[in-house]
């Protein structure tokens, strides 16, 4: 282990980062913008077990990953199943978690300079990760329902008959006021827009009951005489 301390220091130090003599680690290494940790793991007395490369995500996933997920890497893009391959191949164990992704390599790591291409290959996971399609518990997604358009007649509150709209009528004194005929709903807006029931622009008003209108002069000051004819 003492043999390995100065490759240590120097890769450290190439990275910026904090090397730990007793443990044989690296903390926060920075490469390419990201940060990276490097530790020897030792499980039983003093003999290193593996080391553990720490590639730590910001920001960080929504949720952690499965690399072995058969529908993860089909979802996924050609190159980062390329570099979940190559990760695999190179190391014990691969795990994406939400906020790193970790490789195992064995140990004892004389000089962490050799795991270079793989934290290469860290970064280019890193920049586009495999998304995660989730599906509602039921299976496939189930399509939004579709609103059924409401018919013309509804809508307008009328009635079909023989498919067409049927016009609502108005009794009393339309019938009265329109020589007994019935007055649809056209007529009667057309009536409500005029001047009322006598008023000068009422078209269904009789020509005994419109009022006679007459301009005494054009040059000079206009004055309205306005006389009804034929009243009775």
């Amino acid at each position: 282990m003492a043999g390995m301390r100065p490759a240590w220091e120097r890769f450290a130090a190439e990275l910026h980062g904090r090397f730990e003599v007793g443990r044989m680690r690296i903390r926060d290494a920075q490469l390419d913008g990201a940060t990276f940790h490097i530790e020897t793991c030792f499980e039983r007395g003093l003999h290193p077990e593996c080391s553990e490369v720490t590639l730590v995500l910001d920001p960080p996933l929504d949720a952690a990953l499965d690399p072995d997920d058969p529908d993860l890497l089909r979802a996924a893009s050609p190159g980062v199943r390329e570099a979940i391959k190559h990760l695999r191949s190179r190391a014990r164990a691969l795990r994406i978690a939400q906020h790193a992704i970790v490789v195992t390599v064995p140990a004892p790591l004389e000089d962490p300079a050799t795991l270079r291409h793989l934290l290469g290959t860290q970064l280019h996971l890193a920049a586009a990760p495999p998304a995660r399609h989730a599906a509602p518990p039921g299976g496939a997604p189930a399509r939004p329902a579709r609103r059924r358009p409401v018919p013309l007649s509804r809508a307008r509150g009328g009635r079909r008959v023989g498919g067409q709209r049927r016009q609502k009528t108005l009794e009393g004194v339309g019938r009265r006021r329109n020589g007994g005929r019935r007055w649809t709903l056209g007529r009667r807006r057309r009536y409500e827009m005029g001047a009322g029931a006598g008023g000068a622009g009422n078209l269904l008003t009789p020509p005994s009951r419109r009022p006679h209108v007459a301009l005494t002069s054009i040059d000079a000051p206009v004055s309205i005489q306005i006389s009804a004819q034929g009243a009775g």
